[in-house]
């Protein structure tokens, strides 16, 4: 499996994945996308508690879709 740099929320971070790299940078755009919409509506920098917000909004999304498909 290879590694991957991604950025997230002003980390650099090392990745296994085994979909390559377009994909796992899609996941980190999207996860910092939510970051970043989390401190612009709380109009603060960004935090642990502010991740957290964004990991449990991300968290919701998947489980909507499972309870839609049946599959978490």
């Amino acid at each position: 499996m290879q590694y991957y740099e991604v950025k997230v929320g002003g980390q650099t971070l090392r990745v296994a994945h085994e979909r390559g790299a377009e994909y796992i940078r899609a996941v980190a755009a999207y996860v910092e996308q939510k970051l970043q919409a989390r401190a612009e509506a709380n109009k603060a920098p960004l935090t642990m508690r502010l991740a957290i917000m964004a990991a449990l909004e991300i968290a919701d999304e998947l489980f909507e879709r499972g309870a839609t498909t049946g599959r978490v």
